[in-house]
């Protein structure tokens, strides 16, 4: 049995705003339901990175996916031993005011981010193995 899955958005491709991610992560919770096979927020971003990085070999990281995964305001810590998320406690005023002054634009530039990412985890992987 297949299914079909239309994606719109109003935002365009190099935002860096991690729309890719959030669509991931969106299409894994939506087929986790479909199948009643529920995951994890942790499942979820680890499913939706391996597709993005692992499958279509998207030279990125693994941190929008778990920040679409987590939601809201987290520290998010990556190590060689795995991935943790803390969530970012903070005044109910201060949320308020955040949430009313806090806007985002667009500029109408985009950016392509593979070459740089290529670049960055290459210079990694080199400095990892010396």
């Amino acid at each position: 049995r297949g299914i079909n899955l239309f994606v719109a958005s109003e935002v365009p491709p190099g935002t860096g705003l991690g729309s890719s991610s959030a669509a991931a992560v969106t299409m894994v919770r939506a087929i986790s339901t479909l199948v009643e096979q529920p995951m994890t927020k942790q499942q979820v971003a680890e499913l939706a990175s391996y597709i993005e990085i692992g499958k279509m070999g998207m030279p990125i990281g693994k941190q929008d996916q778990y920040a679409s995964a987590f939601g809201g305001l987290n520290k998010i810590t990556f190590t060689s031993d795995g991935v943790t998320v803390e969530q970012v406690r903070i005044d109910p005023e201060v949320r308020k005011t955040l949430e009313r002054r806090l806007m985002l634009f667009f500029t109408g530039s985009s950016r392509e981010s593979t070459s740089i990412l290529k670049h960055q985890r290459k210079s990694t992987q080199d400095r990892d193995e010396s």
